[in-house]
């Protein structure tokens, strides 16, 4: 197989869109190609959670739940039987070395705008077909056709664009690319409640506004579930106040601060949805 070259036929369309290729690094069944000739290498990369997990990170709750959102994701991405998978800000590598640790035999793709750190990690071997391509995903995902993917990994993405018009367009754009029963796993900030917000989040949705969008692209919401309560920061109600209080006496605050925002995600500082593109 002429690859990359064969197996990007699958999701590229080349008939629409003419680009440049301006580099290309393949090392066995793994390829890095660069789309875009300037991306912006700037981006803070704070090293692969799983790995920094394994060091001992997870004892700390803002770890353990952030994980969790993967471990999920794996676990849907397993049951459905996806077997082409797109993530979208896939510089850290933590979805595809999950997938592959847990013996998932699929087609990766991974799009990211930083071109020098998706070289620096992209070199983790795997056995089935993986590529990276870099571009700007401001730019929405108009290189890929129509209903190509099985499952999009879309994890704390989307703040980091440069407007909530072009973070609205790159959903629909999921939408588009996303196979029929398809599934979208999407996680970002709920501003209402962000303990602080970063200079590298150039906007930030609550998690009603957020829901309302994916519902009116089409989504059909399955779950959703909360990272990380604070109860310092948060406007808790009357009620998840008393099961903060109750659920502190037994607990602590290190797993309150992650059992109440699993089932509470309107009250959490990020949340994570399972949208599901229904058939048509």
């Amino acid at each position: 197989m002429d690859f990359p070259k064969t197996f990007l036929r699958e999701v590229i369309n080349y008939s629409r869109y003419n680009f440049d290729i301006y580099d290309v690094i393949q090392k066995n069944n793994v390829a890095l190609i660069k789309i875009d000739d300037y991306v912006n290498n700037t981006r803070i990369y704070t090293g692969s959670a799983l790995d920094r997990a394994g060091k001992g990170d997870l004892l700390f709750p803002a770890f353990f739940s952030y994980i969790v959102k993967f471990l999920v994701a794996n676990s849907l991405i397993h049951k459905n039987k996806f077997n082409k998978i797109l993530e979208l800000g896939s510089a850290n590598n933590d979805m595809r070395k999950l997938l592959y640790r847990t013996r998932w035999k699929g087609s990766y793709f991974g799009v990211d705008i930083c071109y020098n750190l998706l070289k620096k990690n992209f070199q983790f071997s795997t056995n089935s077909p993986t590529i990276f391509i870099s571009f700007d995903l401001n730019k929405g995902l108009k290189y890929f056709k129509n209903e190509s993917f099985d499952s999009i990994i879309n994890f704390e993405l989307i703040e980091h664009l440069k407007n909530k018009k072009n973070a609205i367009f790159l959903l629909r754009e999921c939408y588009r690319v996303l196979k029929n029963d398809g599934i979208m796993f999407l996680s970002t900030p709920n501003g209402r409640d962000c303990i602080t917000w970063p200079k590298f989040h150039k906007f930030e949705f609550e998690y009603n506004e957020m829901l309302s969008i994916l519902k009116s692209i089409g989504f059909d919401i399955e779950n959703s579930f909360g990272c990380l309560i604070q109860r310092t920061k948060n406007k808790l109600n009357n009620k998840l106040m008393q099961e903060y209080k109750d659920m502190y006496k037994k607990f602590g605050a290190y797993l309150t601060q992650v059992l109440l925002a699993i089932n509470n995600p309107e009250a959490s500082v990020l949340t994570t949805f399972i949208c599901r593109r229904t058939k048509i």
